[in-house]
């Protein structure tokens, strides 16, 4: 077991061997640092206090845990794991500038990076194997990334984005049957953008209070449920895309004006659903190409709804409540069915 105290001094430790501890603290400025393991067992912690520190932690080994804290300004963290059942923690708290990556490679692997209350900052996580969970989180910070990275099977990934000014939120999966959730509340002139490549996949990008935000999801496989949510914003861009077979794509706007939507579907068996609610001067667009789809639609308060199907078996259903509303429905096909409902709020 080894516990440092520093102030401005570099430390480097390396561990070979099973069921070690290597706790660190510095408080200082202008402190380094490097931990390495081989091994099983083994419980690493970096905590530094000050500026211009730097956190860098490699283990390589099974049931490994490892966490580092950064607070002050221009810290880099780091923490890479190759190995089985590894758990990797990397936080900036108060901090500008700051580089935070987790990257995991191996199976059963749980990453997080957290970076809060600074400008310029990134959060990585990269993982690459199964089982991987993987969450990258930014609050309260001005022009900073949160990135989430997964190739494998059976992934969870979530990016997250809160009370934030023009930061980019990214989540990118490839693999089978992931579940990815990018989150962001609060925030103005954001960019969210969450792929996903395989099979078997969900999605869910939501944003709530915000404005001039730009959402998008984009799938690619079969199987796969995408969902878009904005609530209470406006002037936010919002697109899902999706190609393959037998998707699902939901898009949600609440409480906003000047909005886009729009949904792009190509294969078979898609179904598309969409509402707009308590906003004006939205704009819907809808687009699927294939066999047996399926579009549902409502809209309220004077929004132009365009809507496009090409195939066979399609099922159009719109609702239009207010006054002004604008409707372009286009059905390319045999046997579609399209049911179209405008009235007045009054």
């Amino acid at each position: 077991m080894s516990v440092v105290y520093a102030q401005s001094n570099t430390f480097s430790i390396n561990q070979a061997g099973n069921n070690n501890q290597a706790p660190v603290i510095q408080q200082g400025s202008a402190n380094t640092g490097s931990l390495s393991v081989m091994g099983d067992n083994n419980i690493s912690s970096v905590n530094q206090y000050g500026n211009t520190n730097k956190g860098n932690l490699s283990i390589t080994g099974n049931g490994n845990q490892s966490e580092i804290m950064l607070y002050g300004s221009l810290n880099d963290a780091t923490v890479t794991q190759t190995g089985n059942g590894n758990t990797g923690q990397a936080s900036s708290i108060s901090g500008d500038a700051n580089q935070i990556s987790v990257s995991q490679l191996g199976d059963n692997n749980a990453g997080y990076a957290f970076s809060s209350y600074g400008s310029n900052n990134k959060a990585n996580v990269s993982q690459t194997g199964s089982n991987n969970y993987g969450a990258a989180y930014s609050f309260y910070s001005t022009n900073s990334e949160a990135v989430v990275t997964q190739m494998g099977s059976n992934n969870s990934g979530a990016a997250s984005s809160e009370s934030a000014y023009g930061d980019k939120v990214s989540l990118m999966q490839t693999g089978n049957r992931n579940q990815g959730l990018s989150y962001s509340s609060n925030t103005s002139y954001n960019v969210v953008t969450h792929i996903q490549t395989g099979d078997d996949n969900r999605g869910y990008v939501d944003a709530y209070y915000g404005s001039n935000n730009q959402l998008s999801l984009t799938q690619t496989g079969n199987s796969n449920t995408g969902e878009v949510l904005s609530y209470s914003g406006s002037n936010n861009q919002i697109s899902v895309s999706q190609t393959g077979n037998q998707n699902i794509a939901s898009a949600y706007h609440y409480y906003g004006d000047n909005s886009q939507i729009s949904i792009t579907q190509q294969g078979n068996t898609n179904e598309a659903r969409l509402w707009q609610e308590e906003g004006s001067s939205n704009i819907a667009t809808v687009s699927q190409t294939g066999t047996s789809n399926t579009l549902w639609g409502l809209e309220s308060s004077a929004n132009p709804y365009f809507a496009t199907q090409k195939g066979d078996g399609n099922v159009m259903t719109v609702s239009q409540t207010g006054d002004g509303n604008l409707l372009r429905i286009g059905q390319t096909g045999n046997n579609n069915i399209a049911t179209v409902t405008q009235g007045s709020l009054n």
